[in-house]
């Protein structure tokens, strides 16, 4: 990595250039792209980076750019017309009112491991194996950037031969340089006297008209306009138009919060904060929509006193009972899901002044049934976190009959199919395996695309010992999603339980390879390697995974057996009690605490834990055998 501090613009990037050029071009392939986010918006770097690549996977992979055309089609949205994306599911498609469940953060980090993946399945057919990626502006790059660069260098940094050059501003190279550190690269710093300016820079007219062309011959059309609408942004600020600026940073942060972009919605989020007249003055629409992706920014950034604040604030200038509706639903969620302290009864009271709003608004009768079992999904919700199961099924049951016999079949299917996932959720919960099946089956006729849903059918299928079924579905959830640790923990688990441990082994480490900070991934590697008689591996996975949480005792007590075999019997004894101390309850703790005390020559205390053993579990296959051992141990001559 080289990390070069200069002052941007032209010269910077002129000697950028100079220096890609020592490189030959039949041994290194290197791409110098702008990375500014308020330039080029949330994929700015890495759009430009697939964009030169496109002509050569075209006609050298195109099997990959189909393999990918999800994680594609999301960086660059006017590939939807070359590409058939065939794992849209209704969560990517539904606009407007349909627009029920906005993506987790994940998702777009998803997106970026996609791209990693098709990149490394690129590399062989490249013209050169070494690439040099120089990100001019890395100090001002969108956080899904940043973390590109950073995985990819952790991911395939090696594997691709890749020297990564960022340029920032001065003064911001540490900065830089501390999010690649943690990485053991080999990092070198350079600082550059160069006169600042960027070059030819348009009038404002100029600025102005451009703007203008690229909303005319968009129509303002969501899908027409999304490519461009970095650019629109930019060049209503150089226009100086502060109420164009506003509203087309209205829109991008609209946008960003659908692909789940949260991060780089709330950078315009933080721009409008103090523009929000401005765009009521334009449109009442407009206005309300922008408050409510505030809002919402707020709670998806795990900043919940924002959101009250903004909420509180507005509410007295809610003028129409739609409105008030929305918004008293929001203040609900704050108070039920994201504060720190929750308050389900006043979240149940903004839910019940919602419904009584409804009563009194405006609106057509199939938006009033859907609005109400919207809203009733918030009050199952609360009766879910009040322990009340039954009743958060029932309120999930009414709302799908009334959505049913109400609407037309292609009306808010979305909404449809998240009633029934949180019917089967509930269920799971309940360990009523049958009932979660079939409500997480029904889920997915209605949402045949949505990965997480064949992602937990296949994890309750793994839990009634249908392994088959449950692989089955895990793969499908691989194939409709970028890559996601959960799903390749599912499937080492299922592996693991059916004894391919090999394949089990294979799994954790795809797991770990997207998230090396995975517990859950390093407790299931470690026992893979633990069956297949692997101690070293084992014993490091268990090592990685207590270093994260040490309050695992089923890993401490794995460990403490390995310690136990390389006769480091102080090290097991330590593990185990540990282990007992977190699980009080766990009987077999006690069990090999005791061997561990016998061969430590602490006989009473072993003698104990024999007789903890067997009150914590009364049916013990070996209780005789305990017993023996116990009257034997009791008989002996004490030392």
């Amino acid at each position: 990595m080289l990390i070069t501090e200069a002052e941007p613009g032209a010269a910077r990037q002129a000697a950028l250039d100079r220096w890609l050029q020592t490189f030959s071009p039949q041994e290194t392939q290197s791409w110098h792209v702008p990375a500014d986010f308020d330039e080029g918006g949330s994929w700015a770097g890495l759009q430009d980076l697939l964009s030169s690549l496109l002509p050569q996977l075209r006609s050298t992979a195109p099997g990959l750019m189909r393999k990918h055309a999800y994680e594609l089609c999301n960086v660059l949205p006017s590939l939807r017309r070359e590409l058939d994306v065939q794992s849209f599911a209704l969560t990517d498609n539904a606009m407007g009112e349909e627009k029920v469940r906005h993506y987790a953060p994940d998702r777009a980090f998803r997106i970026v491991h996609g791209l990693i993946d098709l990149l490394a399945a690129w590399h062989p057919h490249a013209p050169a194996s070494r690439w040099v990626l120089a990100l001019d502006g890395f100090d001002r790059a969108s956080n899904i950037v940043r973390y590109f660069a950073q995985q990819l260098v952790r991911r395939r940094g090696a594997a691709l031969h890749l020297t990564l050059v960022l340029s920032v501003s001065p003064g911001r190279g540490e900065e830089a340089a501390a999010q690649f550190q943690p990485l053991g690269v080999s990092l070198s710093r350079v600082r550059l006297e160069l006169p600042p300016g960027t070059g030819a820079t348009l009038s404002a007219g100029e600025a102005a008209q451009r703007a203008e062309e690229i909303e005319q011959r968009t129509g303002l059309s969501v899908s027409e306009l999304e490519p461009h609408l970095p650019s629109l942004v930019s060049l209503w600020r150089k226009a100086g138009r502060e109420d164009k600026l506003a509203r087309a940073r209205a829109w991008a942060m609209s946008l960003a919060i659908h692909r789940g972009l949260y991060d780089d919605a709330m950078r315009h989020g933080a721009a409008l904060a103090d523009k929000l007249e401005l765009l009521r003055q334009q449109s009442h629409k407009l206005y309300w929509g922008t408050v409510f992706n505030l809002i919402y920014g707020h709670m998806a950034q795990r900043e919940p006193e924002q959101a009250l604040a903004l909420a509180l604030k507005v509410e007295p200038l809610v003028d129409l009972p739609e409105m008030r509706i929305r918004l008293f639903y929001n203040l609900a969620m704050l108070h039920a899901r994201f504060l720190p302290r929750s308050d389900l009864a006043k979240a149940e009271e903004y839910l019940d002044a919602a419904v009584k709003e409804l009563d009194q608004a405006d609106l057509p009768e199939d938006q009033k049934h859907f609005v109400y079992v919207f809203n009733r999904n918030g009050l199952a919700l609360v009766r879910l976190k009040q322990g009340r199961l039954q009743d958060a099924i029932s309120l999930c049951q009414l709302g799908f009959k009334r959505l049913t016999e109400e609407l037309a079949a292609d009306r808010h299917k979305l909404h449809r199919s998240v009633l029934l996932y949180n019917i089967a959720q509930v269920y799971s919960g309940l360990g009523e395996h049958e009932a979660a099946l079939s409500h997480y089956t029904a889920a997915i006729q209605l949402d045949p695309n949505y990965s997480e849903y064949y992602n937990e059918r296949g994890a309750i299928l793994m839990k009634q010992g249908q392994f088959d079924a449950a692989v089955k579905d895990l793969q499908k959830a691989l194939q409709l999603s970028p890559p996601y640790p959960e799903v390749r923990i599912n499937l080492g688990q299922c592996y693991r339980l059916e004894g391919k441990l090999a394949e089990a082994v294979e799994e954790y480490t795809c797991a770990l390879d997207l998230d090396p900070n995975n517990a859950a991934a390093l407790r299931g590697r470690g026992g893979a390697y633990d069956d297949l008689g692997q101690a070293g591996p084992a014993m490091a996975d268990y090592n990685l995974a207590l270093k994260l949480d040490p309050a695992q005792p089923i890993v401490l007590a794995s460990r403490a057996i390995l310690h136990y075999s390389a006769g480091k019997l102080h090290e097991s004894l330590e593990d185990l009690d540990l282990a007992v101390s977190l699980a009080p309850k766990m009987p077999d703790l006690y069990r090999n605490r005791a061997v561990a005390l016998f061969e430590l020559g602490r006989p009473q205390e072993a003698v104990r834990d024999l007789q903890l053993y067997l009150q914590c579990e009364p049916q013990a296959e070996d209780r005789p055998e305990i017993e023996a051992r116990i009257r034997a141990a009791q008989a002996a001559p004490r030392a």
